[in-house]
């Protein structure tokens, strides 16, 4: 993670993706840089302090008034293959030390940038992305949280709760004008999930969604206010 930038860079809406050096998260990213966004990544995943300090400071030091537009939390692990009843306890800490537990803490140490924004989206100020609409929050699910995946069992069990997180804080955070959103991708090809579209191909072929494609919708969920 680079330095804090002494003075500010840009008057671009900031977006902020992790996990955003490959799959996913990286076509995220570049559909967001595509469509107007400055973007910043991150590719270290897991509750760690220094590196969630580190990140805030960098993003809000871009802009004059501090505000990221958007916060895509896309940053996973998967530790455990196998029966559910099979998971280990430390496989079950990683699942929800890096599933839940950062994605919850990265979205508090975030909301004062994204409640900026939406202040300066609402006065005019362009803290928003893609026309407007700033203060946007967005939680990369999975379809296994409605539909558990045979052999990811954990996996599954954490993307549900980031459900759950999505009802909890989008109705805490709708007075300030920041929107909350969770995208549930069915099964994508990209290596994290390698195991599973290896074994579960579709029927007529194809081995599932490419990278390029769900970006488009957590695009739009972190782009102008919807109603």
């Amino acid at each position: 993670m680079a330095p804090p930038h002494p003075h500010p860079t840009t008057t671009l809406p900031v977006a902020v993706v992790t996990a955003s050096t490959a799959g996913i998260g990286y076509a995220t990213a570049a559909h967001l840089a595509a469509i107007g966004y400055h973007v910043v990544l991150s590719s270290r995943v897991g509750d760690h302090g220094d590196h969630r300090a580190a990140l805030l400071a960098h993003a809000t030091a871009l802009r004059a008034d501090g505000a990221v537009a958007a916060l895509v939390l896309n940053a996973a692990a998967s530790p455990a293959y196998g029966p559910l009843v099979a998971t280990s306890a430390g496989a079950w800490d990683k699942l929800w030390a890096v599933n839940v537990r950062a994605a919850a803490l990265l979205a508090a140490a975030f909301v004062p940038a994204l409640t900026a924004a939406a202040a300066a989206a609402a006065g005019g100020g362009g803290g928003g992305g893609g026309g407007g609409g700033g203060g946007a929050m967005v939680f990369v699910s999975s379809i296994g949280a409605y539909m558990p995946l045979p052999s990811i069992g954990g996996y599954s069990v954490t993307k549900t709760a980031l459900a759950g997180l999505v009802g909890a804080l989008g109705g805490e955070l709708a007075p300030a004008g920041v929107r909350v959103n969770g995208v549930a991708p069915g099964l994508v090809r990209t290596r994290f999930s390698e195991r599973i579209w290896m074994v579960r191909r579709p029927r007529g072929g194809g081995g599932g969604g490419r990278p390029k494609e769900p970006p488009r919708l957590r695009a739009a969920t972190a782009g102008p206010r919807r109603r």
